[in-house]
């Protein structure tokens, strides 16, 4: 998203506060899907610059939302030519909104604005010796972006967490005050009433500062093999070999699978704690040592040109030529093994120039069912890709990613894509899975539909859960996706149980004339809606 102008324009929406400049800039986000021509954007500078911005849009029927990096694939923040933008305001939080501070005392505790980058935050951690326990793969996303959507890392050693919202001890909101009549913010901490409505909130909430708990830094060791075939790596339980996603996180506790496509090739990535540095590991000092994924190859350029255009049977050799250009990427840079600190390994994913769209889902489960969950995906994935190759269709022209993670805790965000089930208390890993695709690929809505009708219907407790992870692509018809009514009104609310109607009615109770929301939302977040069949 174009950053706000400094300075005031020579017009403003009707009683706009003055000390807040607003210019009229368009909104893209980054995938190039969701585009608004001309919407109100303003930079606040301090939480009371918020209030002041939402008391105006209350009494003057605008609705307020919250913008950083605009990485969500879907409308969580703006949607595609919204019709009613005309009265939005867009409040970019990283001008201003961007401080970060660590906390004295025992525990440690970072205190940091929703504007910062994850990446800037864990460069201030580790000036002090502290780390997070558990970060997005990419450090450009907003800490107030990432914790909205439950964004996460791969990591389920004990003592996990799911996403980074878990790590959340208090956090300043903007909400509304039915004493004074007007909204204000308020002060939340872990485990009050309404905080967990807040952890993770999709959007519909506007949170001004978070303080998260930190780990002491230390040093991890990650290595890559791209030897392992998908039958290897998705194999059955009963045949799990030491390259099997189960066995590589007990061994290692973090993995990153990329399933390269129409190929049976595949880049692994372990994460493990290494206090010395191997022999074998060469020690690095920032992140984002995998430089030849931040540039496209020409040979993967060649191929990419013509995957969307006329020629989209083209997909079938794009894997392999990208596994190629893997091998040689990671050799030429010497990358296959590497050691340092644990906020240059696990930022590993800089924003690149291959902009694909993606599906993205949690499968919450049990340790002792991880491997029989990401077979049994692999298994319908491998169908549905072949049976769409045979009709002459070639949805699937991007890799599949998979990490697994813990779960957040019992008490923790309510809306997070792995939140705990207090009905399946054993359920204690979650895989998360995206289907990356190039935007505006023939016949991948329709794909991505079947799959994800797969998912809910297959993925069933006490097996397994399935959730949207709320930034990426969910809800699919065969044209769109967020769109499907039996998944926004049925599969969704029944994937979070009797919580749904519980956060949801916080939620509204928090800002009851939903100035914090959009017509996405307002279509999503219904009480009543929740519940297990």
């Amino acid at each position: 998203m174009t950053r706000a102008l400094s300075g005031r324009a020579h017009d403003a929406p009707p009683g706009f506060p003055r000390a807040l400049p607003v210019r009229r800039r368009p909104y893209r986000n980054w995938v190039d899907r969701i585009h608004v021509d001309d919407v109100w954007t303003c930079s606040p500078r301090t939480a009371e610059d918020v209030v002041a911005l939402a008391n105006w849009a209350w009494s003057h029927g605008y609705r307020v939302r919250a913008a950083g990096e605009g990485h969500s694939v879907g409308p969580l923040v703006l949607t595609d030519r919204q019709p009613d933008a005309q009265r939005v305001v867009l409040a970019d939080t990283r001008d201003h909104l961007d401080h970060v501070q660590v906390l004295p005392g025992e525990a440690p505790l970072v205190r940091v604005g929703p504007g910062a980058s994850v990446r800037s935050l864990l460069e201030h951690l580790a000036r002090h010796g502290l780390a997070l326990p558990c970060t997005t793969g990419c450090g450009e996303f907003t800490v107030g972006g990432a914790l909205a959507v439950g964004g996460h890392g791969t990591g389920a050693a004990a003592p996990a967490h799911g996403t980074m919202s878990d790590l959340v001890v208090a956090l300043d909101a903007v909400v509304w005050d039915a004493a004074s009549g007007r909204y204000a913010v308020r002060g939340f901490r872990r485990g009050d009433p309404d905080t967990a409505a807040l952890l993770t909130h999709v959007g519909r909430a506007f949170v001004t500062e978070v303080t998260l708990a930190a780990v002491a830094d230390h040093t991890l060791r990650c290595a890559s093999d791209t030897t392992a075939l998908s039958g290897e790596v998705f194999a059955a339980p009963e045949a799990a070999a030491p390259r099997s996603v189960a066995a590589l996180v007990e061994r290692c506790g973090a993995v990153d699978v990329l399933w390269f496509p129409y190929s049976e090739r595949t880049w692994l990535r372990t994460f493990e704690p290494a206090p010395v540095r191997p022999p074998t590991s060469r020690a690095v000092t920032g992140p984002y040592n995998y430089p030849f994924t931040d540039h496209i190859p020409e040979a993967v350029s060649r191929v990419v040109s013509r995957v969307v255009g006329e020629h989209p049977r083209y997909a079938l050799g794009l894997g392999e030529a990208q596994h190629a250009a893997s091998v040689a990427g990671l050799a030429a840079t010497a990358s296959a093994d590497l050691w340092g600190r644990s906020k240059d390994l696990l930022l590993y994913s800089r924003p690149n120039v291959l902009r694909y769209a993606w599906s993205g889902h949690a499968i919450v489960t049990c340790r002792a069912e991880l491997q029989r969950v990401v077979h049994d995906f692999a298994v319908r994935y491998r169908e549905l890709r072949d049976g769409y190759r045979d009709r002459e269709r070639y949805p699937a022209n991007g890799p599949v990613e998979l990490r697994v993670t813990g779960v957040d805790h019992a008490g923790g965000p309510t809306l997070s894509p792995v939140a705990a089930d207090p009905d399946h208390p054993h359920w204690d890993v979650a895989v998360w899975v995206s289907v990356l695709g190039f935007p505006g690929t023939g016949h991948a809505e329709s794909f991505h539909r079947d799959l994800e009708r797969f998912a809910f219907d297959h993925y069933r407790p006490p097996y397994a859960v399935v959730r949207p992870e709320w930034a990426k692509g969910w809800g699919y018809t065969t044209s769109a996706g967020w769109a499907d009514a039996a998944v926004l009104g049925g599969a969704v609310p029944a994937a979070f149980g009797a919580s749904w109607n519980r956060v949801v009615t916080r939620l509204d109770a928090l800002d009851p004339h939903r100035v914090f929301g959009n017509p996405f939302l307002d279509r999503l977040l219904v009480a009543g809606s929740g519940g297990r069949t």
